[in-house]
């Protein structure tokens, strides 16, 4: 399940939502898949096969924490590099060949390359596309990389925003005509839907993956709504029932959240390290109060997994691969759903109890919103 909140609901008088940031809803791309219960085949590091008469194959680019005016920068950039490629000669020719249909996708953390088959998906052919994408297409990038750097910088003048990119990074937004081949160049995900195991690729990226930057501690920005913004990195999930441990917790803090005035939550859960994000109007003593008010109550912590399958439930519903698609942005182990939350409800102490702890210890950094009106 992938969930995201690049929208997330607000509301002066009480928390309406908990929102999950990988994506603003569950990006569906596909429609057939494995039964609830059935889980994808690692074929390769960062590959997985999940059975499926209706060939696809769905290639993940990463693209940082999602968060940033920078990260939303490059991914508009990285999007358009990509569909600009996409109407090469060249691959136009190797896509009708192979009777291929691309659908450029993307959400706040990724943009995805989702390939309708004919039949099953050749080997060779995939590995000539995946390398005529790191073309860089043969064009002035002088117009574009204005029109996404003015974007961004718009963007970046929300009050909001300015806090979030002063707490999660420091550089400045700098893109160039190489900006483009070295986000395509960066490790990938593939997620292939075929009725036979496919071949594994041979992935190969000179780019490494850049991780959470290290940012300020502490930040203060005049916004239209005076709060402050409590933000706590944890560690990223180690398998499948350590992931959904870190989802449980976003809902029961949002439970005890709820009687804060102007409350929201913003989670990502990412391989390079999770994100809680707790924006608030409340004095700080009250919100270090709910949260202390979260106990390790066997009762809690077992309704807040019931919600949370019940959310899985209606995810998988609308994409039947969405748990495969986890394990694979995730790294995680190939689980049935069924046997992580098992495995969750198991352990659910030892997994949670250090989550709530952490979140109780006070904020790793925090951003003060001062009203714009005030002197």
């Amino acid at each position: 399940m992938i969930f995201s909140g690049d929208k997330p609901l607000f509301n002066r008088k009480y928390l309406l939502t908990l929102v999950w940031l990988l994506p603003v809803a569950i990006l569906i791309l596909s429609r057939l898949g494995p039964s609830a219960d059935e889980v994808g085949k690692t074929i390769a590091p960062d590959q997985l096969w999940i059975e499926s008469e209706k060939p696809q194959l769905t290639i993940y680019f990463s693209q940082g924490s999602g968060l940033t005016t920078k990260d939303t920068a490059r991914q508009a950039l990285l999007l358009e590099g990509l569909k600009l490629r996409l109407d090469d000669p060249q691959i136009n020719e190797l896509l009708y060949q192979q009777s291929w249909r691309v659908k450029p996708q993307s959400s706040s953390l990724y943009t995805a390359l989702a390939i309708s088959a004919a039949d099953s998906i050749d080997s060779e052919a995939l590995t000539i596309l995946l390398e005529l994408l790191k073309q860089p297409p043969a064009i002035d990038w002088t117009p574009i990389i204005e029109r996404i750097s003015a974007e961004a910088y718009l963007a970046g003048q929300n009050g909001r925003q300015r806090a979030l990119d002063g707490l999660l990074s420091s550089s400045d937004l700098q893109l160039t005509a190489r900006s483009y081949v070295e986000l395509v160049d960066q490790p990938i995900h593939l997620l292939f839907q075929t009725a036979s195991e496919p071949l594994p690729q041979s992935l190969e990226s000179h780019t490494e993956l850049s991780g959470l930057q290290p940012g300020k501690a502490s930040i203060s920005v005049r916004s239209k709504e005076a709060s402050t913004i409590s933000l706590w990195q944890l560690a990223a999930p180690t398998d499948s029932a350590s992931y959904l441990a870190q989802q449980t917790l976003g809902v029961l803090i949002s439970q005890s959240l709820a009687e804060l005035p102007s409350t929201r939550i913003q989670q990502q859960l990412a391989p390079q390290g999770s994100l809680v994000l707790i924006e608030t109007t409340a004095e700080a003593e009250s919100l270090t109060a709910a949260l202390n008010q979260v106990s390790s109550d066997s009762d809690l912590f077992n309704s807040a997994i019931d919600q949370l399958e019940r959310r899985w439930a209606q995810a998988i519903e609308q994409n039947r691969s969405s748990w495969s698609e986890a394990i694979l942005l995730y790294n995680l182990e190939p689980l049935s759903l069924t046997t992580a939350f098992k495995r969750l409800r198991s352990d659910s102490e030892t997994l949670l109890q250090p989550l709530l702890q952490q979140l109780q210890q006070g904020a790793d950094r925090r951003a003060r919103l001062f009203n714009a009106q005030q002197g």
